[in-house]
């Protein structure tokens, strides 16, 4: 990527900070998180300790934070093997707790974003009876 269209960029996300700040609305970050696939090892302990709840997780398979996600992809390299990662953007519903990825993360976030109330109001049309269900903190 260029130079000029780097700036532009920057130059874009400061606007739409300025204007989320003249609306008097809390601008919401972007969340990372990274999916690892193990080749060589059997998922550690830490690790499924510290795996987002409420998403997949197997014994080769876990969604971590990028920083426990890297030291977990250096501890399978050490002993041979070759860790896939898949990096996507997350979020967690205010009113469910349900997690979110991807295009469903990048909804909310234009959610939360979207009002001063944005963060009180459901992600669809099943969020209400999702907060009943506390299986998603598991």
């Amino acid at each position: 990527m260029g130079r000029g269209v780097l700036q532009t960029r920057r130059r874009f996300r400061a606007m739409q900070k300025q204007e989320l700040r003249d609306k008097k609305i809390t601008a919401a970050q972007r969340r990372r998180i990274w999916g690892v696939r193990l080749t060589a090892i059997a998922m550690p302990g830490w690790a499924a300790d510290r795996r987002i709840k409420g998403l997949s997780f197997s014994e080769s398979f876990v969604w971590l934070k990028p920083r426990d996600a890297r030291f977990l992809m250096a501890r399978d390299r050490e002993c041979g093997g070759e860790p896939r990662a898949a990096e996507t953007e997350y979020r967690r519903c205010p009113v469910c707790s349900r997690p979110l990825i991807e295009d469903d993360a990048r909804m909310r976030r234009a959610l939360d974003e979207s009002c001063q109330t944005g963060r009180q109001l459901p992600c669809g049309p099943e969020c209400i009876e999702a907060s009943k269900d506390k299986r998603w903190m598991e």
